[in-house]
């Protein structure tokens, strides 16, 4: 593995982390706090200043529930520039499984309408908005 390669890993390892560490609505801090991390470390892996070890990305898959086999899908996925993944297709299961440990049907159900909504509104493409963020 040349330099470059290696490099362009440890940003698509960066890139896999973060989107995972977004998508379960965990804090730079908090994700430091999971593999023993200050969150300014946190961060260089997520850039990919910084290679994070093995033993430090097994830690953080394990507590984020995440296969270590998607960390590899989702590399090599980037690297030939395809859609979603089988990874993000694991993850939008652990997304589920989260949403069923939710207790009240009602709170289900408009969380199910909500994320149906936002598809659609997604599915129709940019939409002109007078909102400043």
């Amino acid at each position: 593995m040349t330099e470059d390669d290696a490099t362009q890993f440890a940003i698509s390892l960066g890139r896999f982390m973060r989107s995972t560490r977004h998508q379960q609505g965990i804090t730079l801090e908090e994700a430091g706090k999971m593999v023993g991390v200050t969150h300014q470390q946190m961060q260089k892996y997520e850039t990919g200043v910084t290679q994070i070890s093995a033993s430090t990305l097994y830690q953080y898959v394990k507590r984020m529930q995440v296969p270590v086999a998607a960390i590899f899908e989702s590399v090599d996925d980037q690297a030939k520039g395809v859609g979603p993944s089988l990874s993000q297709s694991r993850i939008d299961l652990a997304d589920a499984r989260a949403a069923l440990q939710i207790n009240s049907s009602e709170v289900r159900e408009a969380l199910y309408a909500l994320i149906v909504a936002i598809g659609d509104r997604d599915a129709e493409g940019p939409a002109e908005t007078n909102c400043l963020y």
